[in-house]
Order: structure tokens, then sequence, then C-alpha cells
């Protein structure tokens, strides 16, 4: 701090060590100056642009060689959108203290590209352009020059304020509170944009509740109408452009899921078919129904088994009663059905088929009497098999269908089915 009298450097005394001036009272003013340099920093900090704004006019006010509180300012009214205001407030700086001063570099910043200062006039211009328009009741072309003012200066606060003003005026309350939200971002102490957001808000609520009160029919009109409004909002030309890369993200992402769906899901989901069909198809032949008799058989000597006549197929095809004369077949005396059936299933696994037919003969001879059990009629279905396996088809044929003439309405019916349409097809 130096003397307002001589400039010489002061102590901390009253009074001026180089000429006795009493200096009590321009320390007082330094200190207040400094004061509100350092309340404005505070505000500052808050996005409170307009509180750091008036204190910084104090302080300047108090001691205008304040270099922080002038530079200060200078950026508060650039982040405002007032550029000119801050070029000159960097030049008084610059002016006062022309050595390790920041406002050089700012003003360097702007000397180095040309186009900057272009535009804030063009920005300035067009602002201007559009309040004549707005007090001309003009609102279509002052909502354009506006638009075109903020985005050539994306912080003119006065731009965005009054283009919510205009939308209010028309009722668009959702645009309006957009544009004053984004004024509002910037300087939040600014008392017009809070006072115009109140406005908007309670505009909007009251809008709200007034529609609430009509009919469905008239909301849903009105809503269909809101979103067509903002579509053709969305696609004018500066949205277009910005609309053109999401389309063709989604297109690309439609593309892609399509190619992947053809290339990778549906072979893998053919695949599946494939296997299941096989699975399903190879448990139709060998364990659709077919439940394995599980005891173990009776170890003993195998006994002498009569041959079956080699006629019995033409006995089966030539009676009426497909098996009424199948008791006159010859079976080994003491023989159990369960051990014959065991025996026949062994066969069939070894794919001996001759022996297999033998052995379910031999069952369904010691069984005529009870054909309601599972052997008999697992019998009949080997029996039916072997014929298959040996090319005897119209045996086959005959077995099968008394399988459905015992057995109606069961999973065995269904399996015999199949197999006559398989033969038939076959012969076919």
């Amino acid at each position: 701090m130096n003397c307002f009298r001589c400039n010489a450097p002061l102590t901390q005394f009253d009074r001026c060590p180089n000429c006795g001036a009493d200096v009590r009272v321009n320390k007082r003013i330094m200190r207040l100056s400094n004061a509100w340099y350092n309340e404005a920093l505070r505000f500052a900090a808050e996005r409170n642009l307009t509180a750091a704004r008036n204190c910084l006019l104090r302080s300047l006010r108090f001691n205008k060689e304040n270099i922080g509180a002038r530079n200060l300012i200078g950026l508060i009214y650039y982040e405002t959108g007032h550029v000119v205001e801050a070029l000159n407030q960097w030049n008084i700086s610059q002016t006062m203290q022309p050595v390790v001063n920041p406002a050089t570099r700012y003003l360097g910043e702007f000397s180095q590209d040309p186009h900057v200062l272009e535009k804030v006039r063009q920005s300035v211009s067009k602002y201007n352009t559009a309040v004549n328009f707005a007090q001309q009741n003009n609102e279509d072309l002052a909502v354009i020059q506006l638009n075109k003012a903020v985005s050539m200066n994306s912080h003119m606060v006065d731009a965005f304020k009054l283009l919510g003003l205009i939308h209010i005026k028309r009722k668009e309350y959702g645009k309006a509170r957009r544009f004053l939200r984004r004024a509002y971002q910037i300087d939040n102490g600014d008392p017009d944009t809070i006072l115009y957001l109140r406005e908007a808000k309670a505009q909007y609520t009251k809008a709200v509740s007034e529609l609430k009160q009509q009919s469905l029919f008239f909301r849903l009109r009105y809503a269909w109408n809101a979103k067509r409004a903002k579509a053709y909002e969305e696609f004018d030309e500066t949205g277009f452009k910005k609309a053109v890369p999401r389309i063709l993200y989604v297109l690309a992402g439609m593309l892609f899921g399509f190619l992947a769906a053809v290339f990778l899901v549906m072979p893998a989901r053919q695949k599946l078919w494939e296997n299941d069909y096989h699975d399903r198809e190879l448990h139709l032949y060998q364990t659709l129904s077919i439940p394995k008799v599980t005891e173990a058989p009776t170890p003993a000597p195998t006994p002498s088994i009569t041959p079956v006549p080699e006629n019995f197929a033409d006995m089966v095809l030539g009676n009426g009663d497909v098996f009424g004369s199948i008791s006159a077949l010859a079976v080994p005396e003491g023989a159990n059905a369960e051990t014959i059936f065991n025996q026949g299933t062994a066969a069939w696994e070894t794919q001996d088929y001759n022996t297999c037919k033998t052995c379910m003969q031999q069952v369904l001879v010691l069984q005529d009497a009870t054909r309601d059990t599972a052997t008999y009629m697992n019998a009949l279905y080997y029996l039916g098999r072997c014929y298959e396996e040996t090319a005897e088809n119209d045996k086959a044929l005959v077995v099968y269908t008394k399988i459905k003439e015992l057995y109606p309405g069961s999973s065995m019916e269904e399996t015999a089915d199949y197999h006559i349409g398989t033969l038939q097809n076959a012969v076919g």
C-alpha cells in the first residue's frame, strides 16, 4: 500500500514515513475494498455471479486500482456473455499494471483468434435485433435471432432470459423453463432469472391443473399435438444435423442385430432342434413305453425248449382272433414268463432277432389269459419289432394292430401308430 500524497510505501504506523501525512482513512478504505473483493470471491465460487459483480463494483468504488477486483469482474462479465464489458475491464487493468497482470493473458487469447471478436459482435447484433422484434410483437423472428445468438455465445444470459419470456408469453412453459434453467446454471443469483423461473413454474402448474379437468379425449388430443410439435421442432436445420448420426447408429444397430441373428442365433437354434429331434426319435425307437424288467433271471439250467412251429405267422394272419390259437403252441414245461421275457430282451440287445422272436411268442402263450400285464404288452411290442427287423412287415402290421386293439388310449398305442405309419410309408 502506498501513500496517497507522495506514493511512498507505507508501514504499520498511521503516518507516512516520507511526508508525514495521516493515512488512517486511506488504510481503512483499502481494507474495505479488499473485504468486498474477498466477499465477491465467495459468491463467485457459489456461481452467484450477480452478487459477486455487485461486491466487486463496491470494491472498485473504494479503490479503482484494485487489480484483482478489476480482473475478476472482467471474468464475471465474460462468463455471463458480456464480452465487451470484460474486455474494457481488462484493458483498464493492463493500463494500470502492465507487468505481471493476468489481464494480459486474457487479452492475448482474444488477439490470437480474430474470429472470436467477430462472433461476439454478431451475437450482440442478433440479440439487439431480437429485442427490436420482441418489442414489435414479432416473437417468431425474435426467437430465430436469439437462437443464432446463443449458438455463437453459449453464455449470453440475457438471450436465455429473453427466450424464456417469449415462451412464457406464448404459453410454452416447458421450453421457457428449459432456457431459464440454462441461464440459472450460469448465474444462480440473477433476480430476473429467478423471477421468470417462478412465473414459468406457476403458469405450468396452473396449465396442468386445468388440463386435468378436461375430458380424456381432449387430453389425448393435446398430448398428440404436443408430441407432433416437439418432433417438428427437433427436425429443424440444426436439430436434423444432430439427429442424423443418431439415426445412423440406430440403423447400424438394427443391421448388426439382424446379422447376428442370421449367422449366430439361427444356426445354434437349428442345431438344437436337430439334436432334440434325433433324441426324440431315438427315444421313440428304443425306450418309449418299454420299461425293462429289472428282475434278475433265476439262475437255473436252461430248459429244453420245444421249437415253435415255423408257420406261426401264417396261423396269426389266418385267424380272426389274432392270437386265439396261440395257446396251441408248444412251450417248455414249468417255464416262467418273466424268465423267458428276460432271455428275449437279452437276445434283442445282441440283435439275435430269431431267438427274441421265439421267446416273445412263448411269453404270449404263457400269459394269453391275462393280457393286461406289462410283460404281455412289451412282449407284443418286441415281437412286432423282431418282425420289422427281419423284414416281415405284414406280420409286424398284424402285431401292431393287435397292440392298438388291446391297449387303446395308452402311450403304447401311439408307438404302434408310429410304427404302422412307418411300415405303410415303406410299402407305399
